[in-house]
């Protein structure tokens, strides 16, 4: 991209080609910015673009968060994440990622999965992260679910697909 089209980007409803509305990195602006983030774009005309996106570190004070203790040896786990996705690339991905940083991990490969272990014992969990597009129940359903249940730990939905 041109500097010219760097600057511009992140405008709404900016785009230079014929389709498109122009609202997909406006959004992703304002999102990083309402968690105080920002995004480095780097590009090369002819070669491509990276976008990179900034959070800042949130570090729980409180041992009521991601740190409670829920029958695990404090010492070992920052707590236990169930994630539901039907795409077998992500638990890998998202494993490596939280394990790596001492969390314990457990996987199911779609929504009913998800919610039997929700039913069984889903306070024991302290985030749940759930694909919001898999067969046989959604990941918002069982988000629904998950509130209705009267649970209130952090969910976080992700998707592949814009």
């Amino acid at each position: 991209m041109t500097p010219e089209q760097i600057e511009r980007i992140f405008d709404l409803f900016y785009s230079d080609k014929t389709e498109g509305k122009g609202l997909g990195l406006s959004s992703l602006f304002a999102i990083a910015k309402q968690h105080n983030g920002f995004i480095q774009v780097d590009s090369k005309i002819g070669v491509g673009s990276s976008f990179t996106v900034f959070f800042p570190s949130v570090v729980y004070r409180d041992g009521a968060d991601l740190n409670r203790s829920n029958g695990t040896d404090p010492g070992s786990s920052k707590g236990r994440v169930l994630l539901a996705d039907d795409d077998a690339r992500i638990p890998t991905l998202i494993a490596s990622i939280l394990e790596g940083e001492g969390f314990t991990l457990t996987n199911t490969a779609d929504g009913r999965e998800a919610l039997k272990r929700v039913e069984e014992d889903g306070a024991r969990y302290d985030l749940f992260v759930l694909d919001c597009t898999m067969p046989k129940l959604s990941g918002t359903d069982v988000y629904r679910q998950i509130r209705s249940a009267g649970l209130t730990a952090p969910i976080v939905l992700i998707s592949g697909y814009h």
